[in-house]
């Protein structure tokens, strides 16, 4: 358990290797088949990053079909488990076709052992990556596969450099308490974006804080059990995957023990993942619902600034013409935003009517709010 509150935490380094760094990344065309959403969206943010853009499909049958419609993609990122027809499948049939003989597939699963890697080659894919996804290894596997050399098809938009320009590095200015929830791993896949990761979280928190419900009823089910331990391994394999990806590091190794029951026919007390994703989704709802209100409040408290920056600016005015005037505009300000605020030294200088001083101390308080 850590705490990293108010520290600067930098993303991880890109990879450095000649190897990246003699592709360029920008406007590269990639299909993502992968039916979890927020799967979709950690690859998404990682590869958005580098300016390489994708199209997003749910199974492999849908890969087929983009594929079909579209002739500009530089590569595949094909998820081995998903409905209706899964990736080594999806693949095989790819491969079938005499035009698509030469594009990459890079297989994505929560799954590498040395059989998933032989099942993987066997059916044409070029490489793997394994879930939870690791960032350097993502890029390293895209950056040895994709190439992006203008063609008939897809033409370069810009003359491309001998080596790819590094991103600006994002930084974290701002982090909460977790206990629960490695968020500065699961910040770090998605190089640093709060907003995407915050967001991903509540979906997490969302969609599975049902499961062990969901589980339960599921396996109740007496007419069919081989079909509800392959439907809980599924669920449980789905979880594994974006709990890892999100840093949710308790949950994503649970579900793996659970996943690996499931597949062996071995029904599973579940008050241990009832506990846990009960512990889970509240802190992030929590800390979600904490982050939210200071985010308003901080809307407002801009809010405030902006309506006294236009105050000060009418008082400085005045102040500046020796107006007596300005007395009465700085006791109504004083009415709105307090006593017991810089202002009042500004009132104290007017008493005495020294407008050069109140001047001068309304101009200092003008520059730090515009500095906020």
């Amino acid at each position: 358990m850590q705490q990293h509150q108010g520290k600067t935490i930098a993303a991880y380094q890109i990879p450095q290797d000649n190897e990246i760094l003699s592709v360029s990344y920008k406007g590269a065309h990639l299909l993502l088949a992968e039916d979890n959403e927020i799967n979709q969206q950690v690859a998404v943010g990682m590869l958005n990053y580098l300016g390489i853009t994708l199209d997003l499909v749910k199974t492999g049958k849908d890969a087929i079909d983009a594929m079909k419609n579209t002739t500009s993609y530089d590569g595949i990122l094909m998820d081995l488990h998903m409905p209706e027809m899964d990736g080594l499948e999806a693949t095989r049939i790819i491969r079938q076709n005499p035009k698509w003989q030469n594009i990459p597939i890079i297989a994505m699963t929560a799954s590498s052992t040395s059989s998933d890697k032989e099942q993987c080659n066997k059916a044409g894919m070029n490489d793997h990556i394994a879930k939870p996804i690791m960032p350097a290894d993502l890029l390293s596997k895209v950056a040895r596969w994709i190439k992006t050399e203008p063609s008939p098809e897809k033409p370069s938009l810009t003359p491309q450099p001998k080596t790819a320009p590094l991103p600006e590095r994002r930084t974290l200015k701002k982090a909460t308490y977790w206990k629960e929830v490695d968020a500065i791993t699961g910040l770090k896949r998605l190089e640093l974006n709060q907003e995407l990761y915050y967001k991903l979280l509540l979906k997490f928190a969302t969609d599975y804080e049902n499961t062990p419900h969901t589980l339960n009823s599921l396996l109740k089910q007496p007419e069919d059990k081989v079909s509800s331990f392959v439907k809980a391994s599924q669920l449980m394999h789905s979880i594994k995957g974006v709990a890892g990806n999100l840093g949710i590091v308790k949950i994503h190794h649970l579900a793996a023990e659970l996943e690996m029951a499931y597949k062996a026919g071995i029904m599973v007390d579940l008050s241990e993942l009832e506990t846990k994703m009960e512990m889970v989704c509240s802190e992030i709802h929590h800390n979600l619902d904490e982050l939210q209100e200071e985010k308003t409040a901080e809307k407002e408290e801009l809010s405030v600034s902006t309506e006294l920056l236009t105050d000060l600016t009418e008082l400085k005015t005045l102040l500046e013409e020796y107006d007596s005037e300005a007395k009465q505009v700085l006791n109504r300000m004083l009415q709105t935003y307090g006593e017991n605020t810089p202002l009042k030294s500004v009132s104290n200088a007017l008493e005495e009517y020294q407008f050069d001083q109140a001047h001068q101390l309304v101009e200092d308080l003008e520059g730090v709010l515009k500095n906020l």
